[in-house]
């Protein structure tokens, strides 16, 4: 339980705590399970502090000293941390829904568990943050820096991610349905097995990545860049690839009914036994692409430059080939 001097002293007044930690540097903080809920707390030195179950909703913990501090199991609900410094800090299982964390520093951060719902990350740093299995539907996290961050298991749901750096992050199985990282850089990110299902990710850059049976379908892939990604049997029908970049990547056993990949960029792009069923690959360059043993039925290859490509064992039946002319059953044009 927390320590009645210490409670009192920053019930009082916030610089006369920061004058007595700044005396007392080593001392011990034990606020636990403290109601601090509605407390102004700007600029509070409480590095290090014990803070584990405490009641802080509504409080105002502005440009807040939090390094290393406990607030595990904490219940922070409209708590305001913009531009404060939580490096380190744990908020693991904690209550968060509605927390502003616009501009802080959460860099190497445990927010395991933790329930962050219409949270706003916007501008934040989470470098190696750890947010493995927490809620964070409908948040906003645009801008923020998230290289080698965890996301593994986390709600995504409609959170905006626009122009995030995720550069090394891990979203395994991370669910992102209809979320927005339009313009993110996810290069080598790991998302094997996430649901993208609707995501938009236009213009996104996301070299190397994994997304080996990943979800997906009517995803907006437009323009992006997925040079040498894993897509091992992803899930991308009715996806829009068009004018995306996916030469050498690997996409055995893909789904891509009825995609959007005018335009693309297949140089090398290793394809077998994918299905492509109805998809639109007009004007698509798939030079040296390996498309063997693929379902290419009623696909649309007008004017694709299919220059040393591998079709070998591949189901053209009424597709239409790169001069308009249609492909018959029997293997012979029509």
């Amino acid at each position: 339980m927390a320590n009645p001097q210490q409670l009192q002293l920053l019930r009082s007044s916030v610089p006369a705590w920061n004058q007595w930690r700044s005396r007392n540097s080593k001392a011990s903080i034990d606020l636990s399970y403290a109601d601090l809920s509605g407390s102004s707390l700007l600029g509070a030195n409480l590095t290090g502090a014990n803070l584990r179950g405490a009641n802080l909703n509504q409080s105002i913990l502005i440009r807040a000293i939090l390094v290393g501090t406990n607030l595990s199991e904490a219940q922070l609900e409209g708590a305001n941390f913009s531009g404060a410094l939580v490096a380190g800090a744990y908020f693991n299982q904690a209550i968060l829904t509605g927390v502003n964390f616009v501009q802080a520093n959460l860099a190497e951060t445990y927010f395991r568990e933790a329930r962050l719902v219409q949270s706003n990350f916007a501008g934040a740093a989470l470098s190696g943050a750890d947010l493995s299995g927490a809620n964070l539907a409908s948040s906003n996290l645009s801008g923020a820096h998230l290289s080698a961050t965890n996301f593994s298991g986390t709600n995504l749901i409609k959170s905006n991610l626009s122009e995030v750096y995720m550069v090394g992050s891990n979203l395994t199985r991370a669910n992102c349905y209809q979320a927005n990282m339009a313009g993110a850089d996810l290069s080598r990110t790991l998302m094997s097995g996430a649901c993208l299902n609707e995501v938009d990710l236009s213009n996104a850059v996301m070299v190397g990545v994994d997304l080996k049976m990943a979800e997906m379908s009517g995803a907006n892939l437009f323009a992006v860049d997925l040079y040498g990604a894993n897509l091992i049997q992803a899930d991308l029908k009715v996806a829009n690839l068009r004018l995306a970049n996916l030469s050498s990547a690997n996409m055995y056993g893909v789904n891509l009914y009825g995609a959007d990949l005018r335009n693309a960029e297949l140089i090398c792009a290793f394809i077998n036994d994918a299905y492509l069923y109805g998809a639109d690959l007009s004007w698509a360059n798939l030079i040296q692409a390996d498309l063997c043993g693929s379902d290419l039925r009623s696909t649309d290859l007008t004017s694709a430059n299919l220059q040393d490509t591998k079709l070998e064992g591949a189901n053209l039946k009424d597709a239409t080939m790169p001069d308009g002319t249609p492909y018959g059953s029997d293997g012979d044009r029509r």
